[in-house]
């Protein structure tokens, strides 16, 4: 999937609303639960799951010609939803060492933070 347009995402933010005829502007975000939220939130997200995955692949030296090494995936599965997402992994470690600081990466990326 495509990466998020940080700067179609900021005017889509700011852009305002129009309520009762008149226009008025956006200084508090979109509320949660709102409808546009999930879009939004899943614009953020994408590219979430590859970065999860790549945090914790393990590199392996395959039995071809050229001796080369491929990534294979750890055992971590990240399941989105509208505007949630969960991380589940067989390892603890795996979490808290290479999930947690990759989520942490891509939301600041996007100016934001996890609560």
């Amino acid at each position: 999937m495509k990466e998020i347009d940080p700067v179609l995402l900021e005017k889509w933010l700011k852009c305002g609303i129009i309520h009762n005829g008149k226009g008025e502007e956006t200084t508090a975000g979109t509320p949660q639960g709102g409808i546009i939220s999930p879009v939004i939130a899943n614009m953020v997200l994408d590219g979430l799951e590859e970065k999860c995955m790549k945090s914790v692949a393990k590199w392996k030296r395959t039995n071809n010609e050229n001796g080369k090494y491929t990534q294979t995936s750890s055992s971590i599965h990240v399941t989105r939803y509208a505007d949630d997402f969960v991380v589940t992994a067989k390892r603890k470690e795996d979490l808290k060492e290479h999930v947690l600081p990759a989520i942490v990466e891509h939301l600041a990326e996007r100016q934001l933070e996890l609560r």
